[in-house]
């Protein structure tokens, strides 16, 4: 099938499943479409079930690990509870193994999902929770808050408190763009803040009602936090700010994104880093897919930070 067509299919395939608008769809596949990153089942000329695989390197404690984020998992009404997906997962997992990829990770939409996709390998690995904010002031100086417009240089900032975590995704320029060209037809905005030109603060947000939610929020200070909390709350409005999917234990918040190990070979050697993660001694060939994510992963628990910003 030409490269076309099968886009247009997916398209309209996607209409069928998802409530996305138009513009989010045509957005979304503009930026990411691509044969290397989209895996299909298709009969007779026709897709009938597609899931996007996009890369998204992992920080793995002193690591840089290949690995892709499943998205947009869809099958046509007329063709569920034929195996299909089983049989569009595998295809994923072969592909992946073949790029390089070490892990996969999804976030469900639905609890039923995520009991599926376990079944398939799959376990809860990354935990959130919403968190209320309190501003302490509503004072902030507009001299250092503005608009950010350049995706690489909001990528160079989040990357950097990225790369703090223990475990994180490490999203790229794209991916950031894509967000902010959302964000801004969405009701919402992105925003720097800068001290002697330097980058010291982001924020992202977005109004729905009567609540201000902040999907990102980095700073290097509480006090530069507190200002782009005040400044965005003066911006948008709502009674109510909240910052979703904080990154917590798994014991204090609610499970949030799933892994599966698709290829554990160069996680083991960590010896050089007994301190931070004693545990990956091991090649884990030998064991299931399942039991090797709570090995690497939950193993001591880890406060595991999946920003996951097109959600």
């Amino acid at each position: 099938m030409e490269r076309v067509q099968r886009k247009r299919q997916i398209m309209a395939l996607w209409r069928k499943c998802f409530i996305d608008s138009e513009r989010y769809i045509k957005l979304f596949l503009n930026t990411f479409y691509s044969p290397s990153n989209v895996v299909t089942i298709e009969r007779d000329g026709q897709v009938l079930a597609f899931l996007f695989l996009l890369s998204m390197p992992v920080k793995f404690y002193t690591r840089e690990v290949r690995a892709s984020y499943i998205y947009a998992v869809c099958t046509h009404p007329q063709f569920r509870r034929q195996g299909l997906m089983k049989e569009l997962m595998e295809k994923a997992f072969k592909k992946a193994r073949r790029r390089g990829d070490r892990f996969l990770f999804l976030v469900p939409a639905d609890k039923w999902l995520s009991d599926v996709y376990q079944r398939m390998g799959f376990r809860e690995a990354f935990f959130v929770k919403n968190r209320q904010i309190h501003l302490q002031s509503t004072m902030f100086d507009t001299k250092c808050i503005s608009e950010a417009k350049s995706a690489n240089t909001v990528y160079s900032y989040l990357r950097k408190k990225w790369e703090t975590h223990a475990v994180s995704v490490l999203h790229s320029a794209k991916e950031i763009r894509f967000d902010m060209i959302d964000f801004r037809v969405e009701n919402g905005g992105c925003y720097l803040y800068k001290k002697d030109k330097k980058v010291v603060g982001f924020i992202m947000a977005f109004r729905r009602k009567d609540t201000l939610y902040i999907r990102e929020l980095q700073a290097d200070t509480p006090e530069i936090e507190n200002e782009l909390l005040a400044f965005v709350s003066l911006r948008y409005g709502g009674e109510r700010i909240y910052r979703i999917h904080v990154p917590v234990l798994p014991s204090e918040g609610r499970p949030f994104g799933l892994v599966r190990v698709v290829s554990s070979i160069i996680l083991c050697g960590a010896k050089d880093d007994e301190e931070h993660a004693p545990f990956i001694h091991v090649v884990y060939d030998d064991i299931g897919p399942s039991e090797q994510v709570r090995l690497l992963f939950n193993n001591p628990p880890q406060v595991n930070c999946m920003n996951l910003m097109m959600l």
